[in-house]
């Protein structure tokens, strides 16, 4: 049974920034660890 405080931790390898678009449609369920960059542009547009 997956719950909602279940936790992962993927790691993908990714061409382009593409991953913004995944990103996005998981909303506020995703925390970016790295790279910077992309945790960045993330953090910054989905806390508005």
């Amino acid at each position: 049974m997956i719950t909602r405080t279940t936790k992962y931790i993927v790691e993908v390898e990714v061409i382009g920034d593409g991953i913004l678009m995944w990103l996005f449609s998981q909303g506020r369920h995703v925390k970016v660890l790295s790279p910077q960059s992309i945790q960045g542009i993330y953090t910054t547009i989905i806390k508005y």
